[in-house]
């Protein structure tokens, strides 16, 4: 009886681990496509904009003082984890979306804590650099240097390596990157993941369209090019 029960143990095991390897899998890779919301929806309460117009005054954390002035034509909302490899392959989007003028383009963490150890911490590291000025820098920096903290056991030590190669305070970014409500934004963007049932990262939105992030610059040029 005893040998029955060990061995239905191990085989539920399996199949549990087997099901926790699927899911990572399909975590990996958010080009399912196919949803559809309203762009608004998926801005609200976005932390990280950045929009390229000659009439909008940018601030040094990437924001826009005064978003009624700008006047954007197309919209690109991602859901990143900072620890997945194909949201580093895919940054290139992003650089080639910045220099677009009429573009809105909108970051969202979404940490894959099941698959990626230090993705919250790196989430965590960004929004306190966003703080002194250099989200969008240390948001950089994390991607360039992906590989050397994404397995470390000590990325505290780490990322105070990435602070002063920015030139931030260390004092004042540990101040913030262990503050009571740095973790705010993250949560609130991964309580519109789990809202909109997102499968993955990187998943990009275009105009509110779910499109595959070999697909987002095509769809770009479409839109700016009928309008």
């Amino acid at each position: 009886m005893s040998n029955w029960k060990m061995f239905l143990g191990v085989g539920l095991g399996s199949l549990v681990l087997v099901g926790v390897m699927v899911w990572g899998l399909t975590k990996m890779g958010g080009e399912q496509g196919g949803l559809n919301v309203e762009v608004e929806k998926l801005v609200d309460g976005a932390g990280w904009i950045k929009e390229t117009c000659s009439t909008s005054e940018q601030t040094p954390s990437g924001s826009v003082s005064d978003e009624k002035h700008c006047d954007y034509k197309v919209t690109v909302v991602e859901f990143s984890c900072l620890q997945c490899p194909a949201c580093k392959q895919s940054k290139y989007v992003y650089e080639e979306l910045k220099s677009m003028e009429g573009v809105r383009y909108v970051f969202r963490h979404l940490p894959l804590l099941a698959i990626h150890k230090n993705a919250w911490v790196a989430a965590k590291a960004a929004v306190a650099a966003k703080e002194m000025g250099k989200g969008w820098e240390m948001m950089d920096l994390l991607f360039e240097k992906q590989e050397d903290w994404a397995e470390s056991n000590d990325f505290d030590e780490k990322v105070i390596e990435y602070v002063k190669e920015l030139g931030l305070d260390e004092v004042e970014f540990i101040a913030f990157y262990k503050g009571e409500n740095i973790e705010n934004q993250i949560v609130l963007d991964n309580a519109l993941v789990a809202e909109l049932k997102l499968g993955g990262t990187p998943t990009f939105f275009v105009e509110g369209e779910q499109v595959a992030a070999s697909f987002v610059l095509t769809k770009v040029n479409e839109i700016l090019e009928n309008k």
